[in-house]
């Protein structure tokens, strides 16, 4: 089990792995156990300060008390000015591409200075959050490995990733959905397989490859949600930060979620109370063969690594769950 962070280092909780694997029902679960749900914080900059969407307690991004506070705190007298320049910088220094230079290898100087820059802007942010939440626990669900490593590289952070894995299969079939999100009242873009499959195998491998950086943990969306209690004690026990003892259902499957202050993930952000906890299975009866087919082809290897059955029809037994976490 990983230490306690030091008193003066926040605890970032990461959630890393590709689109539309349940980061934020895992983000709103974690955040019954006493840490400050934050969303997908690299949509901040954008979002937030430049489109100016809705935040989950019903009110536009720019009247939110909580986030007027740490815009204020964080970004000074010229906000808009100081996210434009974020979103240059997490351009050039955040994406996957530049997971390897962030490791010291074939990085120039500039790219340095840039990671520096943008280190610098992140810190104020979360300490920011931190302040404003008085929490010293934060989680993230922005699911990029690369914006996990530049968070590790800031003094002041302890950052500890919750690496979630969902089938494939289920990924490239809620992509080709179409999905409103009422913090800006437009749809959420569908993607290809080809792309899907691409990010899926892409994020997941980098997001393995922090576990030799970072206290690190590997979860599924399926067994987070036909056995809550289980995945998020393997949560705690691995990455700490929060304690599953503080998890609780109410009736046979439901849990509590209460309001949060998010700008960005899945629509289901917005909804609170109580909420019954069951696994998305309709992909393995309306997905297109053709499709199931295409992606299991193309993510096989990754497939077999983390104990999903070839068979796109077939359940993920418990046995394979089980063989799933590291």
């Amino acid at each position: 089990m990983a230490s306690s962070a030091p008193r003066d280092r926040i605890v970032v909780l990461y959630i890393a792995g590709a689109g539309r694997s349940g980061s934020t029902l895992l983000d709103r679960m974690l955040g019954t156990l006493g840490a400050t749900s934050t969303g997908e914080l690299n949509r901040f900059w954008r979002h937030g300060v430049l489109l100016d969407h809705g935040c989950t307690c019903g009110v536009a991004f720019s009247e939110c008390d909580y986030w007027r506070e740490v815009v204020g705190l964080a970004l000074g007298h010229d906000a808009r000015a100081t996210a434009r320049r974020a979103i240059a910088l997490q351009e050039s220094v955040g994406r996957s591409r530049d997971f390897i230079r962030l490791h010291g290898w074939f990085s120039s100087a500039s790219f340095r200075s840039a990671v520096e820059e943008y280190r610098s802007l992140l810190g104020r942010l979360y300490l920011a959050l931190a302040q404003v939440s008085g929490n010293d626990v934060l989680i993230d669900s922005s699911k990029i490995p690369t914006e996990a490593l530049l968070l590790a590289g800031i003094p002041e952070l302890d950052v500890r990733v919750i690496h979630l894995v969902r089938d494939p299969r289920a990924c490239v079939y809620s992509w080709r959905r179409h999905r409103v999100d009422p913090g800006h009242g437009g749809t959420q873009g569908k993607q290809s397989i080809q792309r899907t499959v691409a990010f899926w195998n892409t994020r997941n491998l980098l997001a393995g490859w922090l576990s030799h950086r970072l206290p690190y943990v590997r979860v599924t969306y399926e067994e987070l949600t036909a056995n809550p209690v289980l995945t998020l004690q393997q949560v705690s026990d691995s990455v700490g930060g929060v304690s599953a003892a503080g998890f609780r259902l109410h009736g046979a499957h439901s849990i509590e979620l209460p309001g949060t202050h998010t700008l960005s993930g899945s629509p289901s952000r917005f909804r609170t109370g109580s909420i019954e906890l069951r696994t998305d299975v309709e992909w393995r009866e309306k997905m297109r063969p053709g499709a199931a087919r295409t992606t299991t082809l193309l993510t096989a290897p990754l497939l077999a690594r983390y104990g999903y059955p070839l068979r796109w029809r077939e359940p993920m037994t418990r046995a394979t769950v089980d063989a799933a976490v590291p």
